[in-house]
């Protein structure tokens, strides 16, 4: 019965970090989509 509480605590920290790491990862991807398109419209219009 001790340990359950321990496992729902580390389980639903597990999910938060995942959150995070999504939520962190969205700019990063976001910022390389952005780039990739400025660099495709240089090279197109140059």
């Amino acid at each position: 019965m001790i340990f359950r509480p321990i496992f729902v605590l580390l389980n639903i920290g597990h999910k938060q970090l995942l959150l995070y790491e999504t939520l962190l990862s969205i700019p990063r991807k976001f910022y390389f989509l952005t780039n990739n398109v400025l660099k495709y419209q240089i090279i197109w219009f140059s």
